[in-house]
């Protein structure tokens, strides 16, 4: 029984401080890293890998790292030492851009988008061509997989190709089908800490004139990571989309609907990116919009309320964008939702078709 209970904390202390040089350029996901460095030097790597957890923290990122160790060389998988297994940088395939490595494949949709069933079927079928060693398939946004190509990754996942590793990565696990759930082995990801965040936005922080944010750099931090939720990848859109927008007190000015008499000039608040759609821009501009309301809210319990309120309804237009609902009804909304006086009365007076 000693010996049981020596192990077990054995076990947990090294869990929890030793740091596999697996995913090293990830930053606050211990859990994760320990968790999958242990399969590779087990020799016990799933299938499918379902990484989930809230949006900017990492899982995308991890996925990239997790892919290159599989198909390294020198990845140490199956040694018994969980420490030293990942990709070793030097080897030809680390020397080969993951973007275009011929063992892997990246499907993802286009912002506002969906993967169709013709890229899963295509990435499935160059891999298997390739015969002997790992190869991985990242699909980032898993839960915009059309119901056609979510039935056909289904299918492949109850009868996976030898030696190929499907990363599946999604904010929305509940929108995936069951059984794809249960066909893949979870991995949570959570939100980072203050200083791992700060640590993380370290370098674009410097870059950001914090006068017109009313603090010092270290409460600027403080404000982002509130609003933000802990995120750097949302943290870093909403200082890109405050960039690109003309700054803070533009973005205020957007969110106290200044412009939105005409709601088809709201989307002049963001110029359009090289080969973006309309449709891709205004989502851009929800996201924005989604951030800042946030952000302009306070410690008053009432102004949390409404802003909670507020950023739930852009929330709905991001997803009804998404679903195909029109540019034209969601500027329509959007400039209610920014000019309404309370949320309540803003969703009372909804177009029939919201």
């Amino acid at each position: 029984m000693r010996s049981r209970l020596v192990y077990r904390k054995w076990f947990l202390m090294s869990f929890l401080e030793e740091t596999p040089r697996l995913a090293s350029r990830v930053q606050g996901q211990d859990f994760a890293r320990n968790s999958l460095a242990r399969a590779m030097a087990s020799g016990r790597v799933a299938h499918a890998y379902l990484f989930t957890g809230p949006e900017g923290v990492g899982k995308r990122l991890f996925a990239e790292e997790m892919s290159r160790a599989l198909i390294c060389s020198q990845n140490g998988e199956g040694s018994g030492d969980f420490l030293s297994v990942g990709a070793c940088g030097v080897c030809a395939s680390c020397r080969v851009p993951l973007l275009g490595h011929p063992a892997v494949q990246i499907l993802e949709a286009a912002r506002g988008g969906t993967i169709e069933i013709d890229l899963v079927r295509e990435a499935v079928t160059q891999l298997s061509l390739r015969s002997g060693g790992r190869r991985a398939v990242l699909i980032d946004g898993a839960d915009q997989l059309r119901e056609a190509a979510a039935n056909a990754l289904l299918k492949t996942l109850e009868e996976p190709p030898i030696g190929i590793v499907f990363f599946l990565i999604t904010d929305r696990h509940a929108h995936l089908l069951e059984t794809i759930h249960s066909r893949t082995q979870r991995v949570s990801f959570t939100v980072l800490s203050l200083d791992t965040f700060s640590e993380v936005l370290s370098h674009r922080l410097q870059n950001v004139e914090v006068d017109e944010w009313g603090t010092t750099r270290e409460g600027l931090a403080e404000t982002l990571h509130r609003i933000a939720g802990g995120s750097p990848g949302v943290a870093t859109r909403l200082l890109d989309g405050i960039e690109n927008c003309g700054g803070l007190n533009r973005l205020r000015d957007l969110l106290r609907g200044v412009g939105g008499e005409r709601p088809s000039s709201l989307i002049d608040y963001l110029p359009p990116l090289s080969k973006e759609t309309a449709r891709a821009r205004v989502q851009r501009l929800l996201e924005l919009v989604q951030c800042g309301l946030w952000g302009e809210s306070d410690e008053d319990l009432d102004a949390r309320h409404e802003a909670g309120e507020r950023t739930l309804l852009v929330a709905e237009l991001i997803r009804g964008l998404a679903g195909g609902r029109s540019v034209e009804l969601t500027l329509e909304v959007l400039s209610r939702v920014l000019r309404g006086s309370t949320a309540a009365e803003v969703s009372r007076r909804l177009p029939a078709s919201f």
